[in-house]
């Protein structure tokens, strides 16, 4: 587990252990999982950049610009995001706990 996940793991297990329901751990480690999957992409896209240069090509197939568009790990990253969130919110309004928009403190 790396570092962003443990965070995470440790936090989950440390305030809210008398919280969970027989599914939640495969949740947490999953979740813990997703962070860290999150924390390389963040990694990846510090390191090589978020934008890929693409060329462009005219209908026969001749190079005729270049375009920039996103590398494929940002809309990873989105979506790990998202899932992240959803699964934070279904199991904050489970337990009636604060929104789960406090899963940011979690991402370093």
């Amino acid at each position: 587990m790396g570092m962003a996940g443990k965070r995470f793991w440790d936090d989950i297990w440390r305030n809210h252990p008398l919280d969970l329901e027989p599914h939640d751990p495969a949740l947490v480690a999953m979740a813990a999982a997703t962070f860290d999957e999150c924390e390389r992409y963040r990694s990846h896209m510090m390191a090589r950049g978020d934008i890929l240069t693409e060329p462009m090509f005219s209908a026969s197939g001749k190079v005729v610009g270049s375009k920039q568009v996103p590398k494929p790990a940002v809309r990873m990253l989105r979506e790990a995001e998202k899932q992240l969130e959803r699964w934070l919110i279904a199991s904050a309004s489970r337990r009636r706990l604060a929104p789960a928009s406090s899963w940011h403190r979690w991402r370093r």
